[in-house]
């Protein structure tokens, strides 16, 4: 995997962690679905302007993402890994 850029400099790869904790009237496998599908990914993460998926098959452990996210009116390019993954089960 090629190092994180963004705005020419290199900079160099991190591990970033993410934690949501918001109330919906669904299953919560059905949440997270919608939630880790690249396709919804403006529509889940503020900032981000777009999202596309690297790897082929279902997403999972190994996965790769790169993802544009508008940080100070400045388009911001990120290549992710997925590095854990784990469905609800209830």
């Amino acid at each position: 995997m090629r190092p994180i850029t963004g705005s020419g400099a290199m900079v160099s790869p991190a591990v970033l962690r993410a934690l949501v904790s918001e109330f919906f009237a669904r299953p919560p496998a059905e949440v997270f679905a919608f939630a880790t599908d690249t396709n919804n990914a403006t529509r889940v993460v503020k900032g981000v302007v777009a999202a596309e998926r690297l790897t082929a098959g279902p997403l999972g452990v190994g996965s790769r993402i790169r993802e544009t996210r508008r940080i100070n009116d400045k388009d911001e390019v990120a290549d992710l890994a997925v590095i854990a993954f784990a469905v609800p089960t209830s």
